[in-house]
């Protein structure tokens, strides 16, 4: 008779344990179960396994009948070891339950969900020995499985069509189940061999391989060749035997990544990120559980694959927002991969052009190893002007697409090199108001204004994605056709760029047009195949992308984000200009940039021009000492939300009068409405990130609340 402590598939904090549960034979750890827990049947993860000898004496103990695991539903653990109890360290550090820890972990196919789908099976056949005789055809297809094992029924039944029913009567042949593999089809990219490294970038990488610093900063310039460092660090530990995980920030930069980590090491390599399905996510798992690649490229969730023998972490663009998890467990993958180095006993690399300040200040303290790059490989770094709006607009001039804008776009077209717009807004307008009465329109389920997407004809939220007519009437003040469109997004900045340029060809990369399936590859091949002049789009074309034909980078409404409230504001918009500049002129071409804006004298604008992230980082840390933000101070945020406003501003402020230690409380306060919940929150801010985190943990644990929490240890944003 054996003990099992099972994690149960519970969300609610205070049963953050395991609970106890028999059964007949011994449970390896990590592995799901159903028991029964509150008369419903769950899944649980095995946490440990002991032998017992007197079980009424056991049951007498603890003062109630234990019950009998219903089933084990797994052969093996789905969790290795390490994975197990990273999980619970996670639960730990994230204010977070372990079973919900466990779920982010897991791809869906095996999340501890009691209704989650089963992984895809196929048949197939094979061969048994022969007793009896075989017909001339009989005997052609029986020897092809000889020499084909693990051919699927299907196929078998398309060679040899009318042979499966008489070699089963037969008992030559057997059809058995297996999960489907090898979902995710790669292109056979051209193999390439490594380029040789400047005496620069040589130096980076020894310095990299003798650090007895096992986590490393490299800041290397845009163009500087840090992707090159990446893969010949990589050959030096797979050739060790071990493994390597490429950590990428955006669905959109993964083809790229996985083109050129192809090109050197074939076959060898998975692939994990939110554009895959379910299935495909599953057998990407199962491919590194079962020691079958040696790499793994990914977005932040790669962050969690099984690894045995793992070498070598890199985390390309680690400054990068993408990298923190917005649901529970909110975690960043930068915490997460220097844990699991540790685990490892391997080195994590963190690099960037434009590094977190965080990261940067650790590494001149010392607690990382800095590296760096300051020469591009051409040694030609992009000439950046401005352009201020405010006169453009006074003049008369176009304000979506400037006169010099206009002339430099021209200039390339003429020269058949290509050219990429950055505008971080989606949609046509940003917002509509009526000219009688000044009425916005807004969301009817957030306090943000409904944006006009002219392809769908209609107003919609970029938070909800709720969506309306256009209203023809002012509700407000019942005007007729009062209503004007102010502000622009990518759809209509694809309209100008069209008008202006009618020969150009034209693609559009934003949240509209990536919703489907493989939709960033199929845009990014396509510009890099020249089959379109211009690209344009949001954010996520303003980094890491490396095409030789672009020349000019034209960056619209470039300061829009500074007078955010949110203290990193600034740090924000100086990486977005930063890694968007670096995209022009990365071959043997000078690039061009033209950032326009409305304020020319703000110190990041002046900063990008100067292309000096020291004097940038300078400058913002004065800026942060003195608001006692990161990195001085570490912060928590606690966010009340429900649908009862008055409830949701009771429980914050009974929570926060129950908060004691030597730290700052700042709030509640009011947030926007999000999807008709009100919210509110608290601020904890503080030298002592482990006494905030036991301080909140007792309040979980002592209390029942009316309403929905929502726990952020270290945000990245607060707006």
């Amino acid at each position: 008779m054996y003990l099992v402590n099972c994690w149960i598939e519970h969300s609610n904090l205070k049963v953050n344990k395991t609970f106890s549960y028999i059964n007949d034979f011994y449970i390896e750890k990590g592995i799901r179960v159903r028991v029964n827990f509150n008369r419903k049947d769950v899944i649980g993860f095995v946490d440990d396994c002991i032998k017992i000898t007197d079980l009424e004496k056991l049951e007498e103990n603890l003062g109630y009948s234990l019950k009998y695991i219903n089933c084990v539903v797994d052969e093996k653990s789905v969790l290795t070891e390490e994975l197990f109890e990273l999980g619970k360290w996670l639960s730990n550090q994230t204010l977070t339950p372990t079973i919900s820890c466990f779920k982010t972990m897991l791809p869906k196919k095996i999340k501890p969900i009691s209704n989650s789908g089963n992984a895809v099976k196929i048949k197939v056949v094979k061969s048994k020995d022969l007793n009896g005789k075989l017909t001339l055809k009989q005997q052609k297809a029986y020897d092809f499985l000889k020499f084909n094992e693990n051919i699927t029924l299907n196929e078998f039944r398309n060679i040899f069509k009318s042979v499966v029913k008489s070699l089963l009567e037969k008992n030559a042949i057997e059809i058995y189940e297996v999960e489907k593999e090898n979902s995710v089809k790669l292109k056979n990219y051209n193999m390439s061999d490594d380029l040789i490294l400047t005496k620069e970038q040589k130096n980076a990488f020894d310095n990299i391989l003798k650090s007895e610093n096992n986590i490393v900063l490299l800041n290397g310039v845009t163009g500087s060749g840090k992707t090159e460092i990446y893969l010949q660090l990589a050959r030096e530990i797979i050739n060790q035997n071990k493994q390597v995980l490429f950590l990428v920030p955006e669905i959109s930069l993964t083809p790229q990544m996985v083109q050129r980590v192809k090109s050197r090491f074939f076959n060898d390599v998975a692939i994990y990120h939110s554009g895959l399905n379910d299935q495909e996510k599953y057998e990407e798992y199962k491919k590194v559980l079962n020691n079958k690649v040696k790499i793994v490229i990914g977005t932040r969730s790669a962050i969690f694959m099984p690894f045995s023998n793992l070498g070598l972490i890199i985390m390309d663009e680690e400054h990068d927002l993408s990298y923190k998890q917005d649901n529970t467990p909110q975690y960043h993958c930068r915490d997460i991969a220097i844990k699991r180095a540790e685990n490892f006993g391997c080195k994590v690399l963190l690099g960037s052009a434009t590094p977190s300040l965080e990261s940067y200040a650790r590494a001149l303290k010392g607690v990382y190893k800095l590296v760096e790059l300051n020469s591009r490989i051409n040694n030609k770094m992009p000439k950046i002007k401005t352009v201020n709006i405010t006169k453009e607009m006074k003049n008369n001039k176009n304000y979506i697409i400037s006169e010099v804008l206009k002339e430099k776009i021209q200039d390339r077209l003429n020269n058949n090199k290509q050219v990429i717009l950055l505008l971080n807004r989606r949609g046509f307008n940003t917002f509509s108001r009526c000219q009688n009465c000044n009425n916005v329109i807004m969301c009817p389920h957030c306090d943000i204004s409904m944006s006009y997407h002219r392809d769908i004809k209609m107003l919609k939220c970029h938070i909800c994605n709720t969506t309306m007519p256009y209203p023809k009437v002012c509700p407000k003040c019942n005007s007729v056709d009062s209503y004007s469109s102010f502000g622009f997004g990518t759809q209509r900045l694809e309209e100008e760029v069209k008008s202006i340029f009618k020969n150009a060809k034209v693609l559009r990369m934003d949240a509209d047009t990536t919703s489907k399936k493989n939709s960033h590859e199929h845009i990014l091949e396509s510009f890099s195949k020249h089959e379109a002049d211009i690209l344009l789009g949001t954010q996520m074309i303003s980094k890491g992308l490396d095409y030789p034909s672009v020349t000019l980078v034209g960056i619209l409404n470039a300061d829009a984000g500074l007078n955010r409230v949110d203290y990193r504001s600034q740090e924000i918009i100086y990486d977005i200009l930063t890694q968007a500049s670096g995209r022009s002129g990365r071959s043997d071409e000078e690039g061009e940039v033209i950032i326009q804006v409305f304020d020319e004298d703000n110190y990041v604008i002046k900063s990008v021009l100067k292309q000096d992230y020291k004097t940038f980082f300078n400058r913002e840390m004065m800026y942060r000492k003195a608001g006692g933000y990161p990195p001085y101070n570490y912060l928590i945020s606690v966010v009340f939300s429900g649908r009862k406003k008055e409830v949701i501003n009771n429980e914050a402020y009974n929570f926060k009068e129950k908060l004691i230690g030597n730290f700052n409380i700042l709030g509640p306060s009011e947030l926007l409405k999000i999807n008709d919940q009100y919210r509110f929150r608290i601020i904890l801010k503080g030298k002592n990130i482990d006494e905030m985190r036991e301080n909140i943990q007792k309040l979980l644990n002592e209390n029942t609340f009316m309403c929905s929490l929502k726990i952020d240890v270290n945000p990245l944003v607060l707006d």
